[in-house]
């Protein structure tokens, strides 16, 4: 038990260190912690979970998202007993993923993982990422419904009403609906003024920020400290996503079942002249260069 709360107490304290952009704070939490693993008794139960998470966010801060990645991936893996719909495990690694994604700009992979969730709303930090990413991928109204479906109110978790608010603001932004905009920027602002939530203004882009700022004119003292710092922007702006028609799918999971293009013709009726223009069409879209290429990166994007 004892050890239990050690582990609660140094993810706690790198989350909170986190949040008031103290780096050195939270790495030194995060050194404490070490690294989650099978058999340690440390991380019992599902609290190499929140050991994860925290390293996550720490990772996003730092731009180094891609080895962040790599050890969620594994630890999930280790733990996949624990990590299932019934656990608190699994949405905050589903979200944790979602923004590591994001953030190395794999918008496909992201939104895909965001579309294997079935009840996005059931947890916070799913909400949230969900949210995020579709409102990166100009989905506004989808993203601001998502988000109407968190109430903040008597819940724990200030961090994630106040980003849901900024996604808000964000996407009402680029509906053309200032004055929504203003308001859910304005009541992020009081957030992170009353719980000294600093990083997550850098989940907004810093054009964004700057309008919806001079829109609002809230003087937030939280958002005159953060726009001290050097802090970067966790996330690109939008993200790019690969999209096939109907007929690009069906000529990929021929190739990918090793067709030819004379065979993949008589399956689909149509010219050999046509598949192959399908084809090119798809090498292009995947920045393939040949069969070989394409499957990978058609795997790789969840297309098959």
């Amino acid at each position: 038990m004892q050890s239990q709360v050690k582990v609660a107490g140094l993810t706690a304290c790198a989350l909170t260190s986190l949040d008031s952009l103290d780096f050195e704070g939270a790495e030194g939490a995060l050194t404490e912690l070490g690294h989650p693993t099978e058999n340690d008794a440390l991380y019992a139960d599902e609290f190499w979970a929140f050991t994860v998470y925290a390293r996550s966010q720490f990772a996003l801060s730092c731009n180094d998202a891609f080895s962040a990645l790599s050890l969620l991936r594994r630890t999930v893996a280790a733990h996949s007993a624990q990590c299932n719909p019934t656990s608190i495990a699994q949405p905050l690694m589903q979200s944790a993923e979602m923004d590591l994604l994001l953030a190395l700009g794999e918008g496909n992979m992201a939104a895909s993982l965001a579309g294997d969730i079935t009840d996005p709303g059931s947890s916070p930090w799913t909400l949230v990422s969900v949210a995020r990413v579709r409102q990166r991928m100009g989905q506004n109204r989808s993203a601001i419904a998502l988000c109407h479906q968190y109430n903040g109110d008597g819940q724990p978790y200030p961090r994630a009403q106040m980003e849901s608010l900024l996604i808000q603001a964000v996407a009402h932004w680029g509906l053309g609906e200032q004055q929504d905009s203003v308001d859910a920027w304005s009541r992020a602002c009081t957030i992170a003024d009353q719980n000294g939530l600093l990083r997550s203004f850098a989940t907004v882009a810093a054009l964004d920020i700057e309008n919806l700022e001079s829109a609002a004119a809230t003087h937030s003292p939280a958002l005159t400290e953060f726009l001290k710092t050097a802090t970067r922007e966790v996330f690109p702006k939008s993200v790019h996503i690969v999209t096939l028609t109907e007929r690009e799918r069906k000529v990929l999971l021929l190739l990918a079942a090793g067709m030819s293009s004379t065979a993949m013709s008589e399956k689909l009726h149509v010219s050999t002249n046509t598949v192959k223009s399908q084809l090119r069409s798809v090498y292009k879209k995947l920045d393939a260069h040949n069969r070989d290429e394409a499957i990978a990166q058609a795997h790789a994007l969840r297309f098959i």
